[in-house]
C-alpha cells in the first residue's frame, strides 16, 4: 500500500453561495460564480444561485491531480464546478476566514 500526503485547498468552503450559469464546457462542467456574504456581483446571462452544502475530494497517485466535487443546495448529487472568484472579494473574504 502506498501513503500520499497532499495539501489542496479548496475555493469553496461549505455554506458558500455561487451563482450557476446555463452552459457548460464541452467536459460537460459548468461555471459557478462565487457570492461573498453581503457582497453584490455582477453576472452577465440566466444564473441560478445555489449553496454548496458538501464537498469532495478526490487526489490521484498517479497524476498528482486533485478534484473538487461540490453538492448544492442538499441534492445528493455531486459534481465539478468551473469556480471563479471575484479578486477583491475573495481577498477581503480570506482574510476574515484566516487564511
Amino acid at each position: 500500500m502506498e501513503t500520499e500526503v497532499f495539501k489542496a485547498v479548496c475555493p469553496l468552503e461549505i455554506g458558500d453561495t455561487v451563482a450557476i450559469g446555463a452552459g457548460k464546457t464541452a467536459a460537460g462542467v459548468r461555471t459557478a460564480y462565487y457570492l461573498p456574504a453581503g457582497m453584490e456581483v455582477v453576472v452577465a446571462g440566466t444564473v441560478s444561485i445555489h449553496t454548496v452544502t458538501d464537498i469532495s475530494t478526490t487526489h490521484y497517485l498517479k497524476s498528482g491531480k486533485t478534484v473538487f466535487r461540490y453538492e448544492l443546495n442538499g441534492s445528493g448529487r455531486y459534481e465539478v464546478l468551473n469556480v471563479k472568484v471575484p479578486v477583491r472579494e475573495t481577498a477581503d473574504e480570506l482574510n476574515r476566514r484566516g487564511r
